[in-house]
């Protein structure tokens, strides 16, 4: 895989590491100009790219079940007329590398979860009793971080039935484990912070559209 190879429209996260936090801005591809050289469509880096030039970043996108990871450099906005206040010019500064499947990205998301009890019904899809709901913080191919007001009960084998509705894409009913639970520290917000492991056994071809859903949410929306 190539830079030329990946196709315009295509989303992208680019990280920041700065010294106190990590900073994820949601962009999409918007061309190459050669083997190092593309464009990437972002309006916030664009209004603010004197901050931006000569930074180096991490890129990651999505493609055929793949993750690929490279880190770039920003030279300035788009010399292309009509464009210079939402796109940016960019140089990979590595080349493009395949992230091995066993290692589990995760991505940073907002948005509304509901919990509902499991049932092993596939017909119903594994939808059981209304519980409650919460708020993700980050979400990966294989599992979700929610914070919520519900208390949940964690036994031997804890299964739940998510309900993940992103603004772009369907509504997806995902059977889940609960991995861990704790008092949740990181907000106010929110009394508890529980983990998930998804269980796409009965749902494999939801796995890859999930991750492609919070892909373009994240893209459109910033969420």
């Amino acid at each position: 895989m190539f830079i030329q190879d990946i196709k315009r429209g295509v989303p992208i996260v680019i990280t920041f590491d700065k010294e106190a936090e990590t900073e994820e801005i949601s962009a999409e591809f918007d061309g190459s100009i050669d083997h190092k050289r593309f464009y990437v469509k972002s309006k916030d880096i664009a209004v603010d790219i004197d901050n931006y030039i000569d930074v180096e970043a991490e890129f990651k996108y999505y493609n055929s079940g793949v993750f690929y990871i490279f880190t770039g450099k920003f030279i300035g906005k788009s010399s292309l007329a009509g464009y210079s206040d939402m796109v940016v010019d960019v140089m990979a500064t590595t080349p493009l590398k395949e992230i091995p499947r066993r290692n589990d990205i995760r991505m940073s998301i907002s948005v509304k979860i509901k919990i509902h009890e499991f049932v092993g019904n596939r017909a119903n899809a594994f939808l059981g009793s209304y519980i409650g709901e919460g708020i993700s913080d980050n979400i990966s191919k294989n599992g979700i971080r929610v914070w919520s007001n519900c208390e949940l009960t964690q036994t031997e084998m804890p299964m739940y039935t998510l309900e993940i509705k992103l603004p772009y894409g369907d509504i997806y009913y995902i059977p889940s484990k609960l991995v861990y639970s704790q008092r949740n520290i990181k907000t106010r917000t929110y009394m508890f912070d529980y983990g998930f492991s998804f269980d796409f056994t009965h749902l494999p071809e939801a796995q890859e559209h999930l991750i492609k859903d919070v892909l373009e949410a994240k893209m459109r929306l910033g969420v």
